[in-house]
């Protein structure tokens, strides 16, 4: 007999969504494609937690845990799909793939070699199936998962906070990856339950939800065609462009300026607002606000190690570099550098 509750529906209906979503991205022209793929493994975790739920699992036995080797995508397309939605390069892509073709192989054994077993425990007695797991080393699997996830986790969160993003899709994508991650470590350790998988289910539905509220609400920020896909600019232009821009901020140093915007500096240096912001955005893989960041931390490292400005403030060092508040100073500069000003000069000066 198939049972149905409340829960089970709502996991169904996550899973769909889930689903219908994954396909969406892969269809739609985006060159965000890794988080169609990611959502579609979302739809297959979900929709084994519900046949679970449910209890038809029990009359399809050959898909039990059929999504265990596709939870080893999860880090890798979270991470695809942060350097495609920003533009940076996927280092050794196929090489991440290594993990699920290996489980996905000791998952094809041991469902062979265990197969008989575990189908005459379901013939027996269903509910029973938790005693079964000292048989069948599943847990395993919770231990690889959670340190794959763990490395991407971290990895992704890094690369992220040293380089934050503006765009709100992105922002939540990543911080909401990391609130699911934490969750699955506190329920698989601390809340080892009965139905545990559902309260986690739930946790991921809400984030698959929580994406489809930023796809619908801010459609554009998906960018569904690559940026400057038709500008006028080629290789040739570009490059003296970047000569002339790297040539205005190497001699009159302009990120120097307090509360400099890309207009003011557009016009400056004689550049097209949208070319300069262009050739800032492909050269240095980075938008402006970043860029100047970029180069007042170095302009401000330079002033740290220099023994005659060593009786000024740091405040007033900040601001030589930049930045108009001491705050500001001190938080790209420990972004960027790991370190604060204040480190960061004692150690200069040994």
């Amino acid at each position: 007999m198939i049972v149905t509750n409340n829960l089970s529906l709502v996991l169904l209906a996550g899973a769909l969504h889930a689903l219908v979503l994954g396909v969406y991205f892969i269809l739609k022209p985006t060159p965000v494609k890794s988080l169609g793929y990611f959502l579609l493994v979302i739809f297959t975790v979900i929709f084994e937690i519900f046949l679970n739920e449910s209890g038809v699992m029990k009359h399809i036995l050959i898909l039990r845990n059929f999504s265990e080797p596709l939870t080893f995508l999860v880090g890798p397309l979270v991470y695809f799909t942060y350097c495609e939605a920003t533009n940076r390069p996927i280092l050794g892509k196929y090489i991440h793939l290594i993990p699920f073709l290996l489980y996905s192989l000791w998952h094809i054994y041991l469902v062979g070699t265990y197969w008989d077993s575990l189908s005459s425990l379901y013939a027996s007695n269903y509910s029973n199936l938790v005693q079964y797991s000292e048989e069948y080393p599943l847990s395993i699997h919770a231990i690889l998962t959670l340190s794959q996830l763990g490395i991407y986790t971290s990895y992704t969160f890094f690369q992220y906070r040293k380089n934050p993003e503006t765009n709100s899709w992105i922002e939540f994508f990543i911080w909401g990856y990391v609130a699911c991650f934490v969750s699955y470590g506190v329920i698989a350790f601390l809340f080892p339950l009965a139905g545990n998988e559902s309260y986690y289910a739930i946790i991921i539905m809400l984030y698959v939800y929580g994406i489809s509220y930023f796809a619908l609400r801010y459609p554009a920020s998906f960018i569904f065609k690559r940026k400057y896909a038709e500008s006028p600019l080629d290789d040739k232009i570009k490059k003296e462009l970047l000569r002339k821009l790297s040539h205005e901020m190497r001699v009159n140093k302009w990120y120097t300026i307090p509360n400099l915007s890309l207009d003011k500096l557009a016009v400056e240096i004689d550049i097209s607002r949208h070319y300069l912001s262009q050739v800032i955005n492909e050269e240095f893989n980075t938008n402006f606000s970043q860029y100047l960041n970029e180069l007042r931390v170095e302009e401000a490292k330079k002033l740290l190690k220099r023994p005659d400005l060593s009786h000024l403030k740091l405040s007033e060092i900040g601001l030589m570099a930049g930045y108009n508040s001491k705050s500001s100073f001190y938080h790209y500069f420990k972004l960027k550098e790991n370190t604060t000003p204040l480190a960061y000069s004692k150690s200069s000066t040994l």
